[in-house]
């Protein structure tokens, strides 16, 4: 049987994504307006502070930009400190609240290196997209190739 850590659990979780997404981000994909519910009384901490902010967003909310503007701020004080916020977050922050592409592929890259859950690679397409840099997934690619798993969005 696979360990946690294992291809064998990857390709499980990939192969359910579509009917179960793991990421929160994707969880909310249509159901913003639960997210923000849900998130109305709790803690304030970043990652929760995100998803917050990329729902608000989703939805157009009057406190969206306050909340993509405090999200970067988080970031910010984080870097002041010497402290590394978590590269995937970072990295959806920058493509989705503010549409740096470009940075937000860089960050993908970097996590890509040590994290390969479903949601890291999502983010890590979706910024290549978005740049326009198709072979940032070239890596990708190989370690797929290579552990026998089925990336998202692939033909089979």
């Amino acid at each position: 049987m696979p360990t946690p850590g294992s291809h064998g659990r990857w390709r499980s979780i990939a192969a359910t994504s579509a009917r179960w997404p793991p990421a929160p981000a994707t969880c909310a994909r249509g159901r913003n307006r639960d997210v923000l519910a849900l998130l109305a009384k709790a803690p304030d901490a970043d990652g929760l502070h995100l998803q917050r902010a990329l729902a608000a967003r989703s939805l157009g909310t009057a406190d969206a930009p306050r909340l993509a503007e405090d999200q970067g701020r988080r970031y910010a004080l984080a870097h002041a400190v010497g402290t590394q916020p978590e590269l995937r977050d970072e990295a959806e922050y920058l493509l989705t609240l503010r549409g740096d592409a470009a940075v937000a592929l860089a960050l993908a890259e970097r996590n890509f290196r040590d994290q390969r859950d479903y949601e890291d690679v999502d983010i890590l397409q979706r910024a290549a997209r978005a740049a326009r840099q198709p072979q940032a997934l070239l890596p990708l690619e190989a370690w797929a190739r290579d552990a026998r798993v089925l990336l998202p969005g692939s033909a089979s």
